[in-house]
Parts: structure tokens; sequence; C-alpha cells
């Protein structure tokens, strides 16, 4: 999911909403109820998610 948008040149803030909404609706189908969902995002926030995979394809892209 990140690193296609990362390679087509999506901007962060833009990458971030669509991530964010696309695991919300994954952990929702699942069964997951939203109060659940609210206290795993406010544990563990999509966006470090999506900052930690951004690093490591922008690092692994540099090596090559």
């Amino acid at each position: 999911f990140v690193r296609g948008r990362l390679k087509a040149g999506i901007p962060r803030e833009t990458l971030l909403a669509e991530y964010i909404a696309w695991n919300r609706v994954r952990a929702l189908e699942t069964g997951l109820k939203e109060e659940d969902w609210q206290r795993f995002e406010a544990a563990n926030p999509i966006y470090m998610s999506v900052d930690g995979i951004t690093r490591y394809w922008t690092k692994k892209w540099e090596t090559k």
C-alpha cells in the first residue's frame, strides 16, 4: 500500500489520510469496535507506521 503510493509521488498528508482510512475500514470489517479502534490509534498512532515504512523504502531505494 505505502510503497506504491510513495513511488507514485503521493504527498505524505494524502498518503496518511488514505492509509488511516484503509486500516480503519479493514479493522472495523473484522469486527473491531469503534471505541477499540480509537484506543488502538491513541496507543499506536497509524501515522507512525507510515513514517517508518517511508523511511525503510527511502533508505532501500537510496542504496540501489
